[in-house]
């Protein structure tokens, strides 16, 4: 319990607190929080497992385009999945 609640922080801390004038870490940051999170939660559920791994490949080839903008959305779309899903269980 305590470790998904730490989690849930540190997560929600990285979606938050990202500073907007740094595209380049921030779409690096937020995709390592993402595979953390994808990671540190099995219990997720197929579906949604499904969901996250979707998010992080397309924030990937959007990192790899140079397309930071749309590497932040896709991972932070999988960054709310994980809160949503932490909140659920909560």
């Amino acid at each position: 319990m305590m470790r998904s609640a730490i989690s849930g922080l540190f997560i929600a801390s990285v979606l938050l607190a990202s500073p907007v004038f740094a595209a380049d870490d921030n779409c690096d940051a937020k995709l390592q929080t993402l595979k953390d999170g994808i990671s540190q939660n099995p219990r997720v559920g197929e579906a949604k497992t499904d969901d996250l791994k979707a998010h992080q490949m397309a924030a990937k080839a959007a990192r790899a385009k140079g397309d930071t903008a749309t590497c932040v959305t896709e991972s932070e779309k999988g960054i709310r999945i994980l809160l949503d899903q932490q909140k659920s269980k909560g």
